[in-house]
């Protein structure tokens, strides 16, 4: 629902003779005081320090494009990040301002909300973000066309929110022409609580995986609260390595239908998380924001979020670990002493 807790009950236990129940799902305003009225930064952004950053970090002359399902582009919050987009499954269609699932909608979010005093702030408010619409319906095909759309259209960053059974040779190529290119490719490593899903598991494609938070209730800190606590995978998350890079992707606030917000999991949401990060990089770090789009841009991207991260203890399924936002932007010098916050695998 939007503006409350959403929730889930996979096997409700219901006494003998009942066949109908009430559930009552709290307002996430109980939570997070007039978050609609003063605009809020999120307990992810907190973790990977972003809220740290001067106020001008903001990812300006940097496009993102999204391959999803679409983009609610009439949100307050999101219609003016939104760019451009296309629709790969109704030919002529303007059907990528819709978002079918909501997920394109809540990534987008997460990375470009606007600063408006209202809702939730993105990562980088004012990069902005080209919406593809891959599915549902779409193919292979589709995904190949879609990203020669990316080669010609200036994309920085693509984020492909999408999974695909078997391995893909000529996908594989096309990740070649976008690196070629200096394009950031990521992915999510897929919500299966098991293995690692293709298109995250294509060489050269940042693949992350999701974080959570020990506790639940934790939404957008509050009043100069710290961000001490237990990060941890969550069930969702796949169990066996695959990840290069994790981040928050669990109770994350962001946009949803309409006007609304909402709470959302996932591991494309961590994927928001890093490819906002990556926009705030190319904007800002003294050694990336002057360079074009070349492979030695995208080379020394991929070595500036590596070598900031801080290692999760089970770092065997979190890659490399989850970055270091002040050190991502050449704020801070590599290889930290100290973890952020404390972690737990």
């Amino acid at each position: 629902m939007a503006d409350y807790w959403p929730v889930r009950l996979e096997h409700p236990n219901l006494p003998d003779g009942v066949s109908e129940v009430s559930i009552e799902v709290r307002p996430l305003e109980d939570f997070i005081h007039n978050f609609l009225e003063k605009g809020v930064t999120t307990w992810g952004q907190h973790a990977m320090r972003l809220h740290e950053l001067p106020s001008e970090y903001r990812g300006k002359g940097i496009i993102v494009t999204l391959i999803d399902a679409g983009v609610n582009a009439a949100h307050p919050d999101l219609k003016g990040a939104i760019c451009g987009g296309k629709d790969f499954t109704h030919a002529g269609t303007s059907l990528w301002e819709c978002d079918a699932t909501g997920n394109g909608t809540a990534c987008a979010g997460v990375i470009a909300s606007a600063d408006n005093g209202t809702g939730i702030t993105g990562i980088a408010p004012e990069s902005q973000i080209q919406s593809l619409k891959l599915y549902p319906g779409g193919r292979i095909s589709d995904l190949l066309k879609a990203m020669d759309w990316c080669l010609a259209h200036g994309t920085d960053v693509v984020q492909v929110n999408l999974s695909y059974p078997n391995p893909s040779w000529l996908i594989a190529l096309k990740i070649r022409d976008l690196h070629t290119a200096g394009i950031v490719a990521i992915a999510p490593v897929g919500d299966t609580g098991g293995h690692v899903t293709f298109l995250a598991a294509v060489p050269g494609v940042l693949a992350v995986t999701a974080l959570a938070h020990s506790n639940s209730s934790w939404v957008a800190p509050r009043n100069g609260q710290q961000t001490a606590g237990v990060l941890y995978t969550p069930s969702y998350a796949p169990t066996v390595p695959g990840a290069d890079l994790a981040a928050p992707g669990t109770n994350i606030l962001t946009t949803a239908g309409e006007s609304s917000y909402t709470t959302v999991d996932g591991t494309a949401l961590a994927a928001a998380h890093i490819t906002a990060l990556s926009a705030l990089a190319l904007a800002h770090h003294p050694g990336l924001r002057n360079q074009t789009r070349t492979f030695t841009r995208l080379h020394h991207l991929h070595s500036v979020l590596t070598t900031s991260s801080v290692p999760v203890t089970a770092s065997h399924v979190t890659g490399r670990g989850i970055p270091d936002a002040a050190r991502v932007v050449g704020m801070r010098p590599l290889f930290p002493q100290t973890p952020p916050i404390s972690l737990q695998g």
